[in-house]
């Protein structure tokens, strides 16, 4: 008797650590939803998706790229290669 009330005590918590796993889980999404929401103009940190707005060597106008570096000048990787623009000739991808 002792084991299976042990392993009963042991399924109840099972489902209550999943329950509070799966809420969790939903605050995470939430707040990742609002910070992808909340991007400002400009402003790009490691790992934002961009538009280049600028033509140059590597890449043309509407090409997209992830931002690798921000400085005073962004370095954006585009089509496997790494590029340099001003804040202004890149805007946040949707």
């Amino acid at each position: 008797m002792n084991n299976n009330t042990s392993v009963e005590n042991l399924t109840k918590e099972l489902r209550e650590l999943k329950t509070t796993v799966q809420e969790l889980t939903r605050q995470v999404q939430q707040l990742q939803l609002k910070s992808e929401a909340d991007k400002v103009p400009g402003i790009f940190e490691i790992g934002d998706r961009v538009i280049i707005l600028s033509r140059g060597l590597i890449g043309k106008v509407g090409d997209k790229g992830i931002v690798t570096s921000v400085g005073k000048r962004v370095r954006v990787k585009v089509q496997g290669q790494h590029t340099n623009r001003a804040h202004k000739n890149l805007k946040h991808d949707q």
